[in-house]
């Protein structure tokens, strides 16, 4: 799963009930498709809360080593600890903004944000990689790489704090626990990494992820 990926998730539909359709949920067909502007949107939000909660959880874990005595383990902790807070308030505020910023677009802008995603998802279904006829100048590339990237780039900041905190949680491990707690945390997250692995690895391959769906389908039952 591509980072930018992460950031689609499906909108609940809504049913008009004007009178025309006492049951609002019994024609699935009717519904309005989820716009990929109102996906941006929700997913941002959605990367909002969870980089504030991450970060409420590592401000949480980092008092269990401000009032340390000061070594050069500790330092390590509480520098990986206020990195990856750092991290994720950034990735907070970043993805509000970015939220914000979508919400405030015009009709006409939304219109041509929807025009040009449903062409790079056309292009991706076809295995196409070339370009539109219009090249940009190097400059402007930089200019509005560097405007887009700072809009998509809450997701990166999310991933690199969570990362800075488990780093300051296995150096806690080892520096301040014994051996067997130390060993029985290491087989914790040993047992986890395979799994955030695979939610990277699905992609946006859609031969994947329908596959993956029946797979789901058929394992609901084991839950």
């Amino acid at each position: 799963m591509s980072l930018q990926g992460e950031l689609i998730f499906p909108k609940p539909t809504h049913f008009p009930n004007d009178g025309s359709n006492p049951h609002p949920n019994s024609h699935p067909h009717n519904a309005r498709p989820t716009s990929h502007h109102d996906s941006l949107v929700k997913g941002f939000n959605m990367i909002t809360v969870a980089a504030v909660f991450i970060g409420a959880i590592q401000a949480q874990i980092m008092s269990t080593t401000l009032d340390s005595e000061p070594d050069i383990a500790i330092r390590a902790i509480n520098s990986f600890y206020l990195g990856g807070m750092m991290l994720d308030i950034a990735s907070a505020v970043l993805a509000f903004l970015t939220a914000r910023w979508l919400d405030r677009l015009s009709e006409d802008e939304r219109a041509h944000l929807e025009l040009e995603f449903c062409k790079q998802d056309r292009r991706r279904r076809e295995g196409d990689s070339a370009q539109d006829a219009n090249t940009w100048r190097m400059l402007d590339k930089l200019f509005y790489t560097w405007l887009a990237f700072s809009l998509f780039s809450p997701m990166p900041l999310l991933v690199l704090g969570v990362l800075c905190m488990v780093f300051g949680l296995f150096i806690f491990a080892w520096t301040q626990q014994h051996t067997i707690v130390a060993s029985l945390f290491t087989l914790s997250a040993a047992a986890v990494i395979p799994m955030v692995i695979g939610d990277f690895f699905i992609g946006l391959d859609s031969g994947r992820r329908k596959l993956l769906i029946v797979r789901l389908s058929e394992m609901q039952g084991d839950w």
